[in-house]
């Protein structure tokens, strides 16, 4: 399905940044009973903080930017994709794709746009983002297009960034759908395994039904393997969606 367009850029991004300044040990004088004490006093800690100009991060797109979802990591880089109407920008066609920036808290730069949708001449929207502290991106969207012998309904895919900029191939991760797919949400686990929950229409093994159900999947990267698709909302017999997902510390 191709989607339109409108003007670009009706999104910008405001980044904040919280700076401390501490003043020393000062000298204070005080008036106590007629009687002049001098002490020595630590002056209390004002914060000070402060929002930077608004920085357009699709300035090159000449149609809409939405959706945009921002994460940061240990390092306090910024990481932000967002789904873009814009046409065939870095090799990714006219129709709606996933892209992805990053600001470098080091060097105070944006790095360029990248297309993490490349694989598909469909639509591509719904992502979301997750990024493990050391940098590493994750992304998940849904997409129409036939990729790794889908089919033509919105299926969930994947996609990895490591730390260097490389992005992985693309992955199929509602592998037993055959419905259209929405609501992805993902998230990364303590060993870096990526675990992703959407809404889905498939009846998986006869215990979903034909409304839409609340599945996940989880790659474990240890053995580059897909545990396969789980239902969760099992005995729901209407409708399942809006979903998100955590995971607790180890």
């Amino acid at each position: 399905m191709i989607m339109r367009k409108k003007q670009f850029l009706q999104i910008s991004f405001v980044i904040v940044v919280t700076l401390i300044t501490s003043t020393s040990l000062t000298n204070t004088s005080a008036e106590i009973l007629g009687e002049k004490e001098t002490s020595s006093a630590l002056s209390y800690i004002t914060p000070s903080w402060y929002w930077l100009s608004t920085s357009v991060i699709s300035e090159l797109s000449d149609d809409s930017s939405f959706s945009q979802k921002v994460e940061v990591d240990d390092n306090n880089n910024i990481h932000i994709i967002w789904n873009d109407d814009h046409d065939d920008y870095g090799g990714s066609g006219i129709d709606r794709d996933v892209f992805y920036v990053r600001w470098d808290a080091e060097d105070n730069t944006w790095s360029n746009i990248e297309t993490v949708s490349t694989d598909g001449t469909g639509g591509s929207d719904n992502s979301d983002l997750a990024v493990e502290g050391d940098g590493t991106v994750h992304v998940t969207w849904r997409d129409n297009s036939d990729i790794l012998s889908s089919g033509i309904d919105y299926d969930v895919l994947y996609k990895r960034r490591n730390t260097v900029g490389v992005w992985t191939s693309v992955e199929l991760v509602s592998t037993g759908s055959t419905g259209n797919v929405k609501d992805m949400a993902i998230v990364v686990d303590s060993d870096g395994n990526p675990i992703i929950s959407w809404a889905d229409s498939t009846d998986v093994g006869d215990a979903g039904g034909a409304d839409y159900d609340i599945f996940f999947n989880k790659l474990l990267r240890a053995t580059d393997t897909w545990t396969g698709m789980t239902i969760v909302s099992e005995g729901s017999t209407l409708q399942s969606q809006d979903c998100d997902i955590e995971v607790d510390s180890k």
